[in-house]
């Protein structure tokens, strides 16, 4: 899973963008959001994307966004609680690794989501 997300404070709005590749198999999603912040809205497009798998897989998510247990997930913020919550519910179910991208070396699917991002 690729994701990307972004918040515009100037004009009240947010949104995010995921892939979700597997072989063969590429779908997109989108989401806009109004007063948000930029991790919030990659947080719910993780869980919204999280949501659309029917079987248990193996999920590596690639963010901009440190999401790795010693970074954002295991924040203990207020903002973060929700996301912690639902994030334990899923690797419950499905085998999940966050991979940190930075933008200067980054993937065609990152590209992408970057691109049709809000």
């Amino acid at each position: 899973m690729f994701i990307s997300g972004k918040y515009r404070s100037k004009i009240g709005k947010g949104g995010y963008v995921s892939i979700l590749k597997h072989k063969n198999y590429y779908k997109e999603f989108s989401k806009t959001f109004k007063f948000s912040s930029s991790l919030t809205i990659q947080q719910n497009g993780i869980l919204d994307s999280l949501e659309k798998l029917k079987k248990k897989s193996k999920v590596n998510i690639y963010s901009t966004f440190d999401m790795s247990l010693n970074g954002v997930f295991m924040n203990s913020s207020k903002e973060n609680e929700c996301f912690r919550s639902k994030m334990k519910d899923y690797t419950n179910n499905h085998e999940i690794s966050f991979l940190k991208i930075e933008k200067l070396n980054t993937s065609i699917d990152f590209e992408i989501c970057e691109k049709r991002r809000f």
